[in-house]
């Protein structure tokens, strides 16, 4: 793996010139195999770094080789990669990576604010191939909770063990949003939750739900059920129990 943010963003123009590079050069002493590790290397760098623009257009490049190079790609898609990637698509080399590169280009858009038409596109454009495989699985489970409203079901699919590193990274963009969403669906389908139950859900600690839970009670038209809560768990001292109902 890659470094944290800080440091991926200082390298991403150098990746940014190596990938013009390589698309610029003729086959003549690039190999496949540099092709493939310059992409993977520079798509994580962008996603950790947060440029999106710089992202896509290396998810973009990975997926055309992948397509290709697994026997999926259309006629199209074949002279661009034998234009492009010569040495790459002549190689016959498949990276393990490429089923996590998928996933992240299914789940991208639905993780950073796209359209709905954005996210369609990205789905169709996932290599049959890959659609078995572990990483993928895991993004479209992520999807279908977000399109069925299931911030309980997303919060868990991204710590699902299928999910890697950079499938985690990504969701935590979500992440955030569907843990309030979460906590206003339990306020208005019980009671009484214990709090053990409503962290194990959320997959977060006990210190960070009930700040999550004191901060969705102050917000403006915040329900009233929240605010029940807030105010008897602060005033509770041993009480496991979240009480929703004043």
């Amino acid at each position: 793996m890659l470094c944290l943010t800080p440091c991926a963003q200082a390298l991403v123009p150098r990746f940014r010139a190596l990938r013009e590079s390589l698309t610029s050069m003729s086959s003549d002493g690039v190999s496949g195999d540099l092709v493939l590790a310059a992409y993977e290397a520079a798509a994580e760098a962008c996603l950790r770094a947060g440029d999106a623009g710089e992202f896509l257009k290396c998810q973009a490049r990975l997926l055309l080789l992948a397509s290709h190079l697994l026997c999926t790609h259309t006629l199209r898609q074949q002279r661009l990669v034998s234009e492009l990637y010569p040495a790459a698509a002549a190689s016959g080399r498949q990276s393990a990576r490429w089923p996590e590169f998928a996933a992240l280009a299914a789940l991208y858009f639905a993780c950073a604010g796209g359209t709905p038409g954005e996210v369609a596109a990205a789905l169709r454009a996932t290599p049959q191939h890959l659609l078995h495989t572990a990483p993928v699985r895991c993004a479209l489970r992520a999807l279908g909770c977000l399109a069925r409203g299931d911030a309980f079901g997303f919060c868990s699919a991204a710590v699902h063990a299928d999910a890697t590193p950079l499938l985690r990274l990504l969701m935590a963009r979500r992440l955030p949003a569907a843990r309030r969403t979460a906590l206003r669906t339990a306020a208005k389908a019980y009671r009484m939750l214990p709090l053990s139950a409503l962290v194990s859900r959320l997959q977060w600690s006990s210190a960070a739900a009930v700040a999550l839970l004191n901060e969705a009670a102050a917000a403006p038209g915040a329900p009233p059920q929240l605010v029940a809560a807030a105010k008897t768990w602060a005033s509770s001292d041993a009480s496991d129990q979240l009480i929703f109902a004043s």
